[in-house]
């Protein structure tokens, strides 16, 4: 695919001159980076991997951000649940270790998926399935406190809505 026909399909990455849609790197470097000849020579440059990553990002961050959104949530609902006693409060000090060490985790595997890394898109998709399936399986068990609720509807909500970015189709 030439700049050309990119500049139609994403015209965000490109300004324009008169008759040419010169690509966005072009203010920082007057010189080609695929071949290091000059723009003016109207040559066709295709589209390089780094290119189309940039395109992809945008759905990656919000999907992120949901997710980030989600975790921020659920671990106040998790520190905040036994100060204000609604469940006992945990009997070793491995229960808060573990919590932070599992929200650690899962923001790195969120910031995997920001990066764009299909394996971390497609592990998402496999363990919030399968999430959303014990959940609703277990329905009847949940505790039905505020915080609780408020964690198990954000989960549901804001993983289905990521799943959604991350695979759905660009439209063109």
């Amino acid at each position: 695919m030439s700049y050309a026909n990119l500049s139609k399909r994403y015209p965000q990455l490109f300004f324009e001159t008169g008759a040419f849609a010169w690509p966005a790197c072009y203010r920082a470097s007057p010189k080609c980076p695929a071949c290091r000849s000059d723009y003016l020579s109207g040559h066709e440059i295709p589209v390089t991997r780094l290119m189309e990553s940039a395109l992809l990002t945008k759905r990656e961050v919000l999907a992120s951000n949901l997710l980030y959104g989600w975790l921020i949530v659920s671990f106040a609902s998790s520190i905040l649940r036994p100060l204000l006693h609604i469940v006992p409060p945990p009997r070793t000090t491995l229960a808060p270790v573990a919590l932070v060490l599992f929200c650690l985790l899962q923001a790195g595997f969120f910031y995997a998926i920001r990066r764009g890394k299909r394996w971390a898109k497609i592990l998402l998709a496999v363990l919030s399935v399968g999430a959303i399936i014990a959940t609703v399986a277990d329905i009847h068990n949940i505790k039905t406190d505020f915080l609780n609720v408020l964690s198990y509807a954000l989960y549901v909500v804001s993983h289905v809505w990521a799943l959604v970015l991350l695979f759905k189709k660009p439209q063109v």
